[in-house]
């Protein structure tokens, strides 16, 4: 009998081992397969994007490019500046896609509750990597690529190009970075305000000065934009949970991004304008998208309960 106990304890440790075993496998499963369709989600649609956006390059600078008969390594080169240049454009609703169906699909396996401070530190790190692209690496390469295509278009056919000073193309707020826009802002304004008298030089001052804000204002304004469209990706997710996700991401493309598109143009107009300051602009802009983003919480977390 003893014997015979032992047994069948052996046999219900091994069983409850496996099911133990199969269960963690399974919880495993479960979490690694929303990451990799969230990552799928924000591969196709920053790769459709970047695509769209670099053939529009190329067919704007085609003749500039292919018609002189250039190194094939000068052409690449070209066509890699223009493919980073879009990279910030292809940000924000690579984004809002990824999180949308990371968290759709999370809460589909199971998942009851909103973890916002779990949340913190993934929207948290791409905010900062974005501003690290926009305000420093972005003005960078487009430093660069304005040289090379300065070059390619004062080239003749077949000659071999040769850089010119970088200095030269620094006048281009798209080329200087959050500090040097700032230090060119204050160095204009002093100049503007001693020669007041000259008023061509004041109004081209004011209209520099402007437009000097408005990318400055941009640098800082689209990495927040990242971050409050990724919680508002999760709470989409969370709502959307039980519909398809083709019309939910149809929706998306068709409603959500030309919505906070023409959102954008429309206090970037008040800002040329000088109704508002460029940051105020951006401050108003990003509100009312926070105010969004307030309210798909809300309806996620009735949701939810």
């Amino acid at each position: 009998m003893p014997t015979t106990a032992i047994v069948h304890a052996l046999r219900d440790t091994r069983h409850s081992q496996t099911v133990g075993n199969n269960s963690k496998m399974t919880n495993t499963t479960t979490t690694n397969r929303p990451i990799k369709h969230g990552l799928l989600g924000f591969s196709l649609t920053f790769i459709v994007i970047v695509a769209l956006l670099t053939t529009q390059f190329i067919y704007r600078y085609s003749s500039d490019i292919f018609g002189k008969q250039f190194d094939n390594f000068v052409i690449i080169k070209m066509l890699l500046h223009g493919l980073l240049s879009v990279v910030t454009f292809a940000l924000p609703i690579s984004i809002l896609v990824m999180t949308t169906i990371y968290y759709r699909q999370l809460f589909r396996n199971g998942q009851t509750k909103i973890n916002l401070k779990g949340a913190l530190l993934p929207s948290t790190i791409i905010l900062v990597t974005c501003f690290m692209w926009t305000a420093f690496l972005s003005p960078i390469n487009n430093l660069h690529m304005s040289r090379l295509l300065y070059d390619i278009r004062a080239a003749s056919p077949g000659e071999k190009i040769e850089p010119t000073d970088l200095n030269l193309f620094r006048d281009s707020p798209m080329t200087n970075n959050f500090f040097q826009l700032g230090q060119s802002i204050n160095s204009l304004s002093v100049q503007k305000t001693d020669a007041r008298d000259n008023v061509d030089f004041v109004l081209s001052g004011n209209t520099k000065i402007n437009t000097m804000k408005i990318v400055r204002a941009k640098m800082v304004g689209v990495p927040i934009l990242l971050f409050i469209l990724f919680f508002t990706g999760m709470f989409l997710g969370i709502l959307n949970q039980q519909n398809k996700l083709i019309y939910l991401l149809f929706s998306i493309y068709l409603t959500v991004l030309p919505g906070i598109y023409y959102l954008q143009l429309y206090f970037e107009k008040f800002s040329k304008q000088s109704i508002v300051t460029a940051f105020q602009g951006q401050f108003i802009y990003l509100s009312i998208l926070t105010a969004i983003t307030g309210g798909l919480f809300v309806l996620a977390k009735r949701q939810t309960k």
